[in-house]
């Protein structure tokens, strides 16, 4: 008998090639972009929100770096699209409540993502770089209010400011598939494209307002910021690779026998890329580099298997850091992934999390860890999942 053992690794695939001109500039502390109040901004069945973000700082919280929003409180409705926590992107939808989906803290200051929340029925989902990387549920039908919608701060409740930069701001009255997110980040477009609500190109480069190419009557207007909120928009480098995932050794096998390490390389630049040096860093300690005979096209992910046998048997504990080094990359801030091994008790009991408070306040509701289990599941006839809740006093 065996059993299906999922290893949960997420990557960001995209086909990324050109740059926009301009953008505009959040200093974090005052300053906002004000639409017009329209129906079309309440969100129904299907709603999709897109842009360009890049975080100079993250704020201390993913609620309180608002890029898109039209949230409001007593009854709570509307929305709020923010990112914050070490790079955790979220959604909020008003119900009277504030349920809410949360990434795990994949982005990096000073990189531009594009990202994109979609509420398609009852379900609410949250993608980077076009791929979903979170989902959650919507139990009861989203609250309308008379809101303008704001980028850059919240509707709301005042003090939650993005600190960066915003470019590319749509928003749609229809849930945009994820095919369609990856196809098209890069891409411009006309303003008239069925369902789309608001465009915001942001490439007018001067003056106190912001064209909407969907409806030049709800264009968006400057409050609190002057012209020279005007910047350079998001540019995408030439040569640019990464290490995105660790995928192998398995936690079982790393504790058991020597082990060969696995991963995932991704081309996030606009050329091709090849012959790519992978370092290796074992427990903080520099171990070796490899370097990989392959091609990567734009966006483009490959798995790759190091020739080097490593042997951490003796260990409790193992982080294992990757990056790749090639000469021509033109950005840092993405070259660098790790995964921490921990060593299993009884040979098979793996500690996912430990003693995490879960509430609704600042430490949010959602938590990620990624285990790498094992790919072989002939010797495994059950997966089983232990959850202790205790509730302090």
């Amino acid at each position: 008998m065996k059993t299906l053992l999922y290893t949960l690794i997420f990557s960001f695939a995209s086909t990324i090639c050109f740059a926009q001109n301009h953008s505009l500039m959040f200093n974090g502390s005052d300053g906002q972009l004000e639409l017009c109040n329209s129906e079309s901004f309440n969100i129904g069945e299907e709603f999709t929100i897109e842009a360009w973000i890049y975080a100079s700082e993250w704020r201390a919280e993913a609620w309180q770096g608002s890029i898109v929003t039209k949230d409001m409180q007593g009854p709570d409705s509307g929305f709020a699209f923010r990112a914050g926590k070490n790079g955790t992107l979220s959604f909020v939808v008003g119900t009277n409540a504030w349920p809410e989906v949360q990434s795990d803290p994949f982005m990096n200051a000073n990189q531009w993502y594009h990202v994109a929340a979609v509420k398609q029925e009852d379900r609410m989902q949250l993608f980077i770089n076009g791929n979903l990387v979170s989902t959650g549920l919507l139990s009861n039908a989203p609250a309308h209010n008379n809101q303008t919608v704001i980028i850059g701060e919240s509707s709301g409740f005042p003090g939650r400011q993005w600190n960066g930069f915003i470019d590319e701001v749509r928003i749609w009255d229809i849930a945009r598939t994820e095919q369609e997110l990856s196809d098209n980040q890069t891409e411009t477009f006309s303003g008239n494209e069925a369902g789309l609500v608001a465009y915001l190109p942001m490439n007018d480069g001067s003056g106190l307002s912001a064209a909407n190419l969907a409806d030049d009557s709800c264009e968006g207007t400057f409050s609190g910021m002057t012209e020279s909120a005007w910047s350079e928009g998001y540019s995408i480098p030439a040569k640019d690779v990464g290490v995105v995932n660790v995928t192998a050794p398995d936690v079982i096998s790393m504790f058991t026998k020597p082990v060969k390490i696995r991963a995932e390389l991704q081309n996030f630049g606009s050329e091709s890329i090849s012959n790519i040096p992978v370092g290796v860093t074992i427990n903080g300690l520099p171990s070796f580099t490899e370097t990989f005979d392959i091609s990567l096209q734009p966006g483009e992910i490959k798995t790759v298997v190091f020739d080097r046998i490593v042997d951490l048997t003796d260990n409790n504990t193992n982080l294992i850091s990757l990056a790749t080094e090639h000469p021509d990359d033109s950005n840092n801030l993405n070259n660098e992934t790790s995964y921490r091994y921990r060593k299993p008790q009884n040979g098979s009991t793996i500690n996912i999390l430990n003693e995490e408070r879960f509430n609704f306040a600042g430490d949010g509701q959602t938590k990620f860890t990624n285990v790498n289990l094992p790919e072989d599941n002939e010797e495994f006839g059950s997966l089983l999942l232990h959850i202790s809740l205790e509730c302090p006093s």
